[in-house]
């Protein structure tokens, strides 16, 4: 991860659920990494890496775990047989290859499993980071909504653009604003444009 900066980390091989990924040491012997030190490791390269894909058997408790700072991570809720894992590799990597979001891959390649005629597309799950803490989109204001917004109803709103089709006092930018705050799609109101012309007359 230090040398090639990647984007996608995919791991192929052994889970043990709670107990880790089984990895190989210095000597050749089998090792395994537990979710906490797998998060750890991942949390440091969070804005460099998009999506890590899990392709072993019950690694749904790791996804779990990096997922608290990798926006998308694959994990298998479940034993997963080789051809199942080869059917889900090929298809969510041919729909990255041809442009689709992870999310869409993700789909395509359980949708390649069940068209091979095997009934374990509900093995692969998705894990998201959640909105607030996602690197690519900012976390939204924990703002209480405008009290108007509650309680405008479609009755309201008639008699608002009424209002505003009369309006010979207020801007154009002044009535767009209580447009947006109220509700109603100035854009699709050609007459708050041609009303300000009418009133330079």
């Amino acid at each position: 991860m230090l040398d090639i900066n990647p984007q996608i980390i995919h791991f192929s091989g052994h889970g043990t659920g709670d107990e880790g990924l089984v990895f190989e040491d210095e000597t050749g012997g089998a090792k395994l990494v537990d979710s906490e030190a797998l998060a750890g490791l991942f949390e440091l390269f969070a804005s460099q890496i998009e999506c890590v894909v899990l392709n072993g058997c019950y690694s749904e408790v790791q996804a779990n775990a990096i997922s608290q700072h990798i926006n998308y991570v694959i994990g298998m809720s479940k034993t997963i047989g080789d051809r199942v894992a080869i059917e889900f590799a090929v298809g969510f990597y041919d729909a990255l290859g041809a442009g689709k979001p992870v999310e869409f891959a993700y789909k395509f390649g359980c949708a390649a499993i069940k068209l091979a005629g095997i009934p374990e597309q509900l093995t692969p799950t998705l894990k998201k980071k959640s909105f607030n803490e996602s690197k690519d989109q900012p976390s939204a204001p924990n703002e209480p909504a405008p009290e108007l917004d509650q309680e405008l109803n479609d009755s309201d709103r008639e008699i608002l653009t009424e209002l505003l089709i009369r309006s010979r006092r207020a801007e154009y930018s002044a009535r767009k604003a209580l447009c947006m705050k109220t509700g109603i799609e100035p854009n699709q109101l050609g007459f708050l444009r041609e009303s300000t012309v009418k009133h330079l007359f």
